[in-house]
């Protein structure tokens, strides 16, 4: 059974949010390779334009038994290319 295992992290935070502020959440893939995914989750206060904070992962996609890193599937790469930098693709969601 294939799994994704952490590789690398970071985050950085520009202004301060607290409860009960509504927050939009943008989320992109910056890099994609065959056995690798790196992405990075924007945290914006609704209306603003620039992020309060952003943090990111890269992922490496490994076999479960052996944590040998291995291929993605081609729906799961599919799926994570529609979230590319650089494509028009948009996912929206609010806290």
């Amino acid at each position: 059974m294939p799994c994704f295992l952490p590789n690398a992290g970071m985050k950085q935070f520009f202004a301060p949010l607290s409860f009960p502020q509504v927050l939009n959440l943008g989320l992109r893939v910056n890099k994609l390779g065959t056995s690798s995914v790196g992405y990075e989750v924007g945290v914006f206060e609704d209306g603003k334009d620039s992020p309060a904070a952003v943090g990111g992962y890269t992922h490496v996609f490994v076999d479960s038994q052996s944590r040998k890193s291995r291929e993605m599937g081609v729906e799961l790469k599919m799926g994570l290319q529609k979230l590319l930098q650089g494509t028009r693709a948009s996912v929206k969601a609010q806290l």
